[in-house]
């Protein structure tokens, strides 16, 4: 949870000092979704690392005979 929060404390300032170019209207009102974006980010990258190495290798089942190419 750290790091989501983090990420997201990050990431809306990081998005207002790359958008500031544009003016500051658009920088500052687009801070909120990029704190959200790059929160979601971080979520999905925990939640993708953990869910891999709680399920172990993976393997490939093999195909049945029938299913198998002839050519």
């Amino acid at each position: 949870m750290f790091a989501i929060m983090m990420a997201a404390l990050v990431g809306g300032p990081l998005t207002s000092a790359m958008l500031w170019d544009n003016g500051a209207l658009v920088a500052l009102s687009a801070a909120p979704f990029g704190g959200s974006v790059s929160g979601l980010a971080a979520a999905w990258l925990i939640a993708s690392l953990r869910s891999r190495a709680e399920a172990g290798p993976r393997r490939a089942a093999p195909l049945p005979r029938n299913l198998r190419s002839t050519w």
